[in-house]
């Protein structure tokens, strides 16, 4: 069994499905926000500024979601897969 089948297998009958997040560089979420000219995008201070303002909002929100997740019962907390670079949630099955 891989450490991938074992961590989707917890919890027996109440099996939970599991996401992994791959880690990403600050290059990827700059990228993401900016675009692929980011470094012409970085030379003009006032877009600048609003690329980082729409970068904040964009982890607020996702941060908000996922505490939202959380504290209806959606979703565990995430946590460090051990001896790899992955988060993992584990979302709880609904009937």
């Amino acid at each position: 069994m891989t450490s991938d089948e074992s961590l989707g297998a917890a919890g027996g009958s109440d099996s939970l499905d599991v996401i992994r997040l791959p880690p990403t560089r600050w290059t990827d979420d700059i990228r993401r926000v900016a675009g692929s000219c980011w470094r012409q995008a970085s030379q003009d201070r006032g877009l600048w500024n609003s690329l980082q303002k729409t970068y904040v909002k964009l982890w607020t929100s996702m941060v908000e979601l996922i505490r939202w997740m959380m504290m209806i019962g959606l979703i565990s907390p995430p946590h460090r897969v051990a001896n790899t670079r992955y988060w993992m949630f584990r979302i709880h099955q609904t009937n």
